[in-house]
């Protein structure tokens, strides 16, 4: 996996990094929404100051999102949908996304798919040692046997449903698997795609998890997977087939529908959405032959997409934890400005978005 040296980044970016992790806390905390409205005419001014950060660092500081985002998306509530897109849409400001609604666009022969994205995060920090130890003997002999049978126990920590699961073992454990998986498959001089990633210790990890876990562990773990797939890099080429080939052995309905969910919850929300995502989602929709009630599915989909496609000016539900109303946010940074008007699109280094009406190409798909 490709880390930055230690002395790329001075202990001042290292507490620049702590200090937005620990804001982007907490302002993703639930607050108590009748008590902030009594005592303010805005009821987004308690995360304003977050947001506003965030996009500045988006505007003028992109790598650093960039190569920070895992740490500051472990901190953030799955609830907290749209906050987690505005960090993950970051990319390097020399790159330019190709639209992914090109006709025929193949995602594994972009140049920059074979690239590893740098991050500074110190992820396996949370593993216990035993738990890493057995970890890593399983992806290289698969072994000790009951791994994959206790890894259900390992990651739940208590009865009390909403708190059941280590969310940050969960992520973590998701991007180490990944990421070794990565490194198994370069080694055997071979590319991601969703033929090599099958048979492996690494993927018997994935499905054992997708299926053995319950609603609550299966949402967590599928969410841990979807914070990857960003713009091209070999962290999207690999988690994006490693979401379509989930969807595509699925033993059941529950975790395809599952699968969807967490797709759409992502991209119905208002900008910005995830270039690798989309990327995702399009892929699956036209590949739904292992749908066992294909035209019902795609029926459902086209049914869902006609009722909840973003529509320009139309105010989201102000009972999300950190929802941004788009015509509500306008900041200026010291080099450049940037503004958000109501039914407009975000311009922050070409990365953010597409046109409302970009959904129709869906549709058609469909």
């Amino acid at each position: 996996m490709a880390i930055r040296q230690e002395e790329d980044y001075s202990n001042q970016h290292k507490a620049t990094a702590a200090a937005v992790a620990s804001m982007v806390r907490s302002g993703s905390r639930p607050s108590k929404g009748k008590q902030i409205a009594a005592k303010t005419k805005n009821p987004f001014q308690k995360n304003g100051v977050t947001l506003r950060v965030l996009l500045v660092l988006l505007h003028d500081f992109p790598e650093f999102l960039c190569d920070y985002h895992y740490g500051f998306c472990d901190v953030i509530p799955p609830n907290c949908i749209q906050l987690r897109n505005l960090i993950l849409s970051a990319l390097p400001r020399n790159m330019r996304l190709p639209d992914p609604f090109t006709p025929n666009l193949k995602a594994d022969m972009l140049s920059e798919i074979n690239i590893t994205p740098w991050i500074l995060t110190n992820f396996t920090g949370v593993m216990p040692p035993q738990f890493k130890k057995d970890l890593d003997s399983y992806l290289k002999t698969r072994l000790p046997v009951t791994f994959l049978s206790d890894l259900h126990s390992n990651l739940q920590v208590s009865s009390e449903p909403g708190n059941r699961y280590n969310l940050q073992l969960i992520n973590a454990l998701v991007l180490y698997v990944g990421t070794q998986a990565i490194a198994h498959i370069h080694n055997k001089g071979s590319t991601p795609s969703v033929s090599p990633i099958t048979h492996s210790a690494h993927m018997d990890i994935f499905q054992n998890l997708a299926v053995d876990l319950d609603t609550e562990g299966r949402y967590l773990f599928l969410n841990a997977i979807a914070n990857h797939p960003q713009y091209p890099n070999g962290h999207t080429h690999y988690f994006s087939c490693t979401i379509l080939h989930l969807f595509a052995e699925a033993n059941t309905e529950a975790i395809q529908e599952q699968i969807t969910r967490v797709l759409l919850e992502q991209l119905i929300v208002n900008r910005p959405h995830l270039w690798g995502l989309l990327i995702t989602f399009i892929e699956l929709i036209k590949n739904t032959a292992c749908v066992e009630n294909q035209k019902t599915f795609k029926a459902a989909l086209k049914e869902f997409l006609l009722t909840y496609s973003p529509q320009p000016g139309v105010a989201e539900d102000q009972d999300s934890v950190l929802t941004v109303r788009v015509e509500e946010l306008q900041f200026q940074s010291k080099a450049k400005s940037c503004q958000i008007f109501s039914g407009s699109v975000l311009v922050v280094q070409c990365v953010l978005s597409w046109l409302p009406n970009r959904w129709a190409h869906l549709l058609q798909i469909l």
